[in-house]
């Protein structure tokens, strides 16, 4: 029994100083006080709505405009390899050397019927000029019997005979012109061996058929080089361009000479002005793109294989649009610091698109005449109070 006195007099106490709190105006409901943390020196803006120039973006990849892949057109092995991938080459400098001794027995056999064709020739012209003294002399006295044979100062029997020695010195001066002939078309064809041969000795000096640098090497010594085989990529390394896959319901409005912006991060090109110099007409069945060829101004730090990008233009189009600076990322999410009419920061939900170097196209989460922090976010929590 006394317990239950002591309780119901507990009881009764604490009641008795809660309303005695709320009387005094201690606790009262919705009247609570909140502090939000003030932070100072941000910068805030309101967004509006915005027109800016439209672009179709489309990635690619610098190569050279001249791209030489040297291979051989006979089967050898590489004797000698001169340049590395890397060196900075001359037209005709010669990079490779293949093993030659095939092509220089070749060449030595041909030289040797040269030799021979030059004897044959000098026989024959001494034949010529001993045929053509017996000739001569056939032939005059071949006129005297004439002579003699119609004034019956010989017989017959005698005129046939000379006769006969006169055609047949004149059938061998022919025979020896002919034979002359039958040489100089043996020379013929033996200087054409020998023009064959020194063509097969080039094959196996490779040289370089345009100044630039060595940009792959695929052999070594010792390696057997086969007709068709790539031996070693030479590019101009003063010209290149973007070659750009670009979708087929855009690459159809485009034309050659038409201005696009070209962006190489690795060498610090940014919206570079250029012209479209090729267009592919093939349309990759897979990827439904065609290939876009831009020429690149001259810039000793390009190199083949690297990324880029191209900006065609399309018109304008018109947006809400920040910059990147008042943007923040959590996890997958965007968010932008918005103030309200009490200068208090909001951390807002937003889907962003990229619109440029440094900015981004409000896809939701925003409507126009909102103000947000557009530098010093970093600083701001959501809640604070903006001064």
């Amino acid at each position: 029994m006394p317990s239950r006195i002591a309780q119901l007099i507990a009881g009764l106490m604490i009641s008795a100083l809660i309303l005695f709190l709320m009387g005094c105006g201690a606790i009262g409901p919705g009247t609570a006080r909140v502090d939000h943390p003030t932070v100072s020196g941000v910068q805030v803006a309101a967004v509006q709505v915005e027109t800016i120039p439209d672009y179709v973006e489309a990635v690619g990849t610098v190569r050279s405009v001249n791209t030489s892949m040297i291979a051989t057109k006979v089967m050898s092995t590489v004797r000698e390899v001169r340049v590395q991938e890397g060196d900075h080459v001359r037209a005709g400098q010669l990079l490779m050397l293949l093993d030659d001794r095939d092509a220089a027995a070749q060449l030595s056999k041909a030289q040797a019927g040269r030799s021979e064709i030059q004897h044959a020739l000098t026989e024959v012209d001494e034949g010529i000029r001993g045929a053509d003294a017996n000739r001569a002399l056939a032939t005059a006295t071949y006129g005297r019997f004439k002579d003699l044979l119609s004034k019956k100062s010989v017989s017959p029997q005698e005129f046939d005979e000379v006769e006969a020695k006169y055609r047949g010195a004149e059938a061998m001066y022919q025979s020896m012109l002919a034979k002359k002939e039958q040489v100089l078309a043996k020379g013929q064809q033996v200087n054409a061996d020998i023009a064959a041969a020194n063509t097969f000795e080039s094959y196996t000096r490779i040289t370089s058929p345009q100044n630039g640098v060595v940009t792959q090497r695929s052999v070594d010594v010792g390696t057997m080089a086969t007709p068709g085989m790539p031996l070693v990529v030479v590019e101009d390394a003063s010209r290149f361009r973007l070659e750009a896959s670009v979708g087929e319901e855009v690459a159809s409005t485009l034309h050659t000479g038409e201005d696009v912006r070209i962006t190489v991060d690795a060498v610090g090109v940014n919206a570079l002005p250029a012209r479209i110099s090729e267009i592919v007409p093939a349309t990759d069945p897979m990827s439904r793109t065609s290939i876009v060829k831009i020429d690149l101004p001259p810039n000793t730090q390009l190199r083949s294989g690297l990324f880029g990008t191209v900006q065609i233009p399309r018109g304008n189009r018109t947006g809400i649009f920040v910059p990147a600076s008042s943007r923040f990322v959590r996890g997958e999410l965007e968010y932008l610091m918005v103030v309200n009419a009490d200068q208090i920061a909001q951390m807002r939900l937003v889907k962003t698109a990229p619109a440029g170097k440094n900015q981004y196209e409000i896809v939701s989460g925003l409507a126009p005449n909102e103000r947000i922090i557009v530098n010093g976010a970093d600083r701001v929590i959501d809640g604070s109070k903006i001064i």
